[in-house]
C-alpha cells in the first residue's frame, strides 16, 4: 500500500511529457506479455499465423457404365372410362355395389322398377301371337283364292287383293316381333350392369329416386389396369430421340418417380403419339400404356417419367459434390503422391444419380478430394483420409481390441468437422 502511494507521488511529480512516455512503455510491455501467453496456449498442430492443418476426404474416380435419362412431366389417364346413364325411366329400386369398390364387367349395379317394362313385354308378345294367327287365316284365304283363280272361277284382281292381304299380315308379324324385341331391351336396361371392369365412384343416385334418360348420371367407372401415361415432347426432343435410336423408337424399360419419391421401373405394352404437333404448345403428345397391376397410378396422378438414353460404357465419374467451379470453368481438387493439393480443370457431359460424368481432365488413377476441396488451394499440404478405407472399415467386422488406433475410427463426419475448423 505504501509502495503504491510512493509510485503515485512520483508520477504526479513527473512532467506531462514524461507521463506520456511512461504510458507508451507500459502499453508495449502489456502487448508483449499478452502475445507470449497466446503463443504458449496455441493448440498443437496449428501453424504460426493462424493456419491449421487441413483434413480432407479423398478417393479415386469411379469407372462404371452409366445410363442417362430424359425426364418428362407426365400424368396418368384411363384407357376406358364410363359415365353410367339410365337408358329407361323409372324409380331406382336397388343399388347393388359398394361405393368406391372394384367392379367387373357384367356386374349388376342398379335395378330400376321393372313392372312397366315386364307388362310391355307381355303386351308385345301378345301382339306377335295375334299377328301370327292373322297370317294363318289370311294365308288360308289366299290359298283358296289361288285355287279358284287357277280354275278360272276368280278374276285376277281379286287374287291380287288376297296376295296383298297376305303380304301385309307377314309384315305385321315382323313389326310385332320388332316391338317385342324393343320391349325386351327396355326390360333388360332396367337392370344396369357394368360395361367395363374398373373402380366405381359413389352412387350418384340412391334408392327411391326417379331417373330418366335426359342426362342423369348414376355412377362413374374408371379403368386402372392397364393405364395410359401421357406426356409431351418438343420437336427438338422428338428429332434427337429418332437420331439416338436410328429412327426406330421402340418399347424399352422406363422409370417412374412417384410423388412419394419412389423410383419404379415399368415395361410399356404400347407406345404411340399424336399424328400432329399442337399449334398452341408446339409439342407432340406421346402415350404409353402399361399393366398397372400394383395400382401405383390412378387417373389424374402427376409424376416424373424417365426414358433412358444410350448407355455410356466405362465412364469416369466423381460425386457431384466434389465438382467446384470458378470463372474459368469446372474443376476438382486432387492430391499428388506428396499430399499436395492441385487444382484440375475438367469437362463434364452430364450428371446421373448425383455423379458427374467426366469427359476430360481426370483418369481412374487420380486421387480426388471428395470433401473439403473448397477449403484448400493449389500447393497446400493437406491431411487426407481415404474414402475407400472408410467404406472398408464401415463394412468390416467390429473389433473388441481396445487398442484400435483413433485414426481407424475417424469417419467422414469427423473429417468434415476438422475441415470446418480450418475456416
Amino acid at each position: 500500500m505504501k509502495q503504491n502511494k510512493k509510485m503515485l507521488q512520483m508520477v504526479r511529480g513527473l512532467s506531462r511529457r514524461s507521463k506520456y512516455t511512461l504510458f507508451i512503455l507500459w502499453s508495449v510491455a502489456c502487448i508483449s506479455v499478452g502475445y507470449g501467453v497466446h503463443t504458449a496456449v496455441q493448440p498443437m498442430g496449428q501453424m504460426p499465423g493462424g493456419m491449421s492443418e487441413t483434413y480432407v476426404l479423398t478417393g479415386k474416380p469411379t469407372v462404371k457404365d452409366m445410363r442417362s435419362y430424359q425426364s418428362f412431366i407426365a400424368f396418368a389417364e384411363p384407357i376406358n372410362e364410363v359415365n353410367l346413364k339410365p337408358q329407361v325411366s323409372g324409380t331406382v329400386e336397388e343399388v347393388l355395389f359398394k361405393n368406391g369398390s372394384y367392379v367387373k364387367e357384367g356386374d349388376v349395379l342398379f335395378v330400376i322398377d321393372k313392372r312397366k317394362y315386364e307388362a310391355n313385354v307381355q303386351s308385345a308378345q301378345a301382339d306377335l301371337d295375334k299377328a301370327h294367327a292373322n297370317v294363318v287365316q289370311i294365308k288360308n284365304d289366299y290359298n283358296r283364292q289361288l285355287k279358284l283363280y287357277q280354275d278360272k272361277f276368280l278374276p285376277k284382281a281379286e287374287l291380287e287383293v288376297a296376295e296383298s292381304n297376305l303380304a301385309q299380315a307377314n309384315a305385321a308379324v315382323q313389326q310385332a316381333d320388332a316391338n317385342l324385341k324393343l320391349a325386351q331391351l327396355d326390360l333388360e336396361h332396367a337392370t344396369v350392369v357394368a360395361p367395363i371392369s374398373g373402380y366405381i365412384s359413389k352412387a350418384l343416385v340412391t334408392k327411391g329416386n326417379y331417373v330418366d334418360t335426359n342426362g342423369t348420371t348414376l355412377a362413374r367407372i374408371v379403368q386402372t389396369n392397364p393405364i395410359r401415361i401421357s406426356f409431351s415432347v418438343t420437336d427438338k426432343e422428338r428429332l434427337e430421340g429418332l437420331k439416338m435410336h436410328n429412327g426406330n423408337v421402340g418399347l424399352t424399360e422406363m422409370n417412374l418417380i412417384l410423388s412419394d419419391g419412389r423410383s419404379v421401373d415399368i415395361m410399356p405394352t404400347t407406345l404411340f403419339a399424336d399424328s400432329e404437333t399442337s399449334t398452341d404448345t408446339a409439342t407432340l403428345s406421346v402415350y404409353i400404356e402399361y399393366d398397372n397391376a400394383e395400382k401405383l397410378l390412378l387417373p389424374g396422378n402427376i409424376f416424373t417419367l424417365r426414358i433412358p438414353n444410350t448407355e455410356k460404357k466405362n465412364a469416369v465419374t466423381v460425386p457431384q459434390s466434389a465438382v467446384l467451379q470458378d470463372a474459368n470453368g469446372k474443376y476438382v481438387m486432387k492430391t499428388n503422391p506428396s499430399g499436395i493439393a492441385v487444382q484440375q480443370y475438367i469437362e463434364t457431359s452430364e450428371t446421373i444419380d448425383n455423379y458427374a460424368v467426366i469427359d476430360k481432365g481426370l483418369s481412374a488413377n487420380d486421387t480426388v478430394i471428395l470433401s473439403g476441396g473448397q477449403k484448400v488451394s493449389t500447393g497446400q499440404k493437406v491431411k487426407s483420409i481415404s474414402a475407400d478405407n472408410q467404406e472398408q472399415e464401415a463394412t468390416a467386422k467390429p473389433t473388441d481390441n481396445p487398442d484400435v488406433s483413433a485414426e481407424k475410427q475417424i469417419n467422414v463426419e469427423s473429417v468434415q468437422d476438422k475441415s470446418a475448423q480450418t475456416d
